[in-house]
């Protein structure tokens, strides 16, 4: 990984970031014309960059992971050269100024693509500055309700856009933007029957996850543009957003912890769309982990049952407020 970063990458020698070459970049977004995937709404050099600067923290830290000292130093001085010279780029100049001020119709533009897989990338890999990742919350949600509740993204955007939807819960949000976040992503995810969307392939019969939001058309024609796979992962890595979100168990690393990992239960209901129980059993590195829920609407109350391995912890939250630890101390 170090030599693909230190000798695989061209980069600009004055910025460090990625030198201009071509990049797939946000591949087969639904706006794209359909013959040339490379013209995303994205530019494919701002997720090429976006992601640098991610595989670059990464490194920083692998290295505190490792307790090597001079990794340590090595990366993190590029992690935050990069993402400064990422925010010189790519956030708008007057974007610290911003506010929605009176009147206003919609939320004001952060970043240089105005895109959902823009704002995506930058709020889920920490390049935003404090200040303003309510604001680019704020537009993530005004671009996805314009859209009618729709995808705009391809292969980079997708994986990313739920989890940047809700935010994290140390997100500057008040508990109900929160809920209306999460009430967001369900919408999403469960909405939009028409394309591009996860649920529309289901309205037409399918039983896996297609390359294209419409490898087959509404009248049952194949798309002739190419690149049509019936059976891709790309768009089904939003597995990871429904294992956390509604099977409730997500893994973390915990620095200076021995054995490193820790497991979250956050499950979250959304009775609008029928989400009220689930029950998920992950074959974790540490052994079986379960989450069994049931929300009872009429009692506003929720039932969790957990199982961990006796060489772990986790604790159970409720969006994102911790509540109880539990297992092995």
């Amino acid at each position: 990984m170090v030599d693909y970063h230190t000798k695989g990458i061209p980069k600009d020698s004055r910025t460090g970031l990625w030198a201009p070459t071509f990049q797939f970049g946000d591949w087969l977004d639904p706006t794209a014309p359909p013959e040339r995937p490379d013209l995303p709404a994205t530019h494919p050099m701002f997720v090429a960059n976006t992601w640098l600067c991610n595989i670059t923290k990464t490194l920083w830290k692998i290295a505190v992971v490792l307790q090597d000292q001079d990794g340590i130093r090595e990366w993190e001085a590029a992690t935050l050269t990069l993402t400064s010279e990422w925010q010189s780029k790519y956030i708008l100049p007057t974007a610290s100024s911003l506010t929605t001020r009176l009147g206003a119709t919609e939320p004001p533009k952060i970043l240089t693509q105005d895109t959902q897989t823009a704002y995506s990338l930058a709020l889920n890999f920490g390049l935003l500055s404090e200040d303003l990742i309510k604001p680019a919350i704020n537009r993530l949600h005004h671009l996805v309700i314009n859209n009618n509740y729709h995808l705009s993204t391809g292969f980079a955007g997708t994986p990313e856009l739920l989890h940047a939807i809700c935010a994290s819960p140390s997100s500057p949000l008040s508990l109900e933007e929160n809920l209306n976040s999460i009430s967001l992503a369900y919408k999403v995810l469960l909405g939009p029957r028409t394309p591009p969307s996860w649920l529309y392939p289901v309205t037409m019969g399918a039983t896996t996850i297609w390359e294209r939001w419409d490898a087959v058309k509404p009248d049952g024609r194949v798309n002739t543009s190419g690149m049509t796979s019936l059976n891709h992962y790309a768009y089904g890595s939003v597995g990871k957003w429904i294992f956390e979100t509604v099977g409730g168990i997500k893994m973390r690393y915990l620095e200076g912890k021995d054995g490193g990992l820790t497991f979250i239960f956050n499950p979250i209901p959304n009775p609008e769309h029928g989400i009220t129980w689930s029950e998920m059993v992950y074959n974790s590195p540490k052994g079986i982990v379960a989450c069994n829920w049931k929300y009872e609407s009429d009692g506003q109350k929720m039932v969790i049952e957990i199982a961990l391995p006796g060489n772990c912890e986790g604790e159970v939250m409720m969006l994102g407020q911790p509540l109880k630890r539990i297992g092995a101390v």
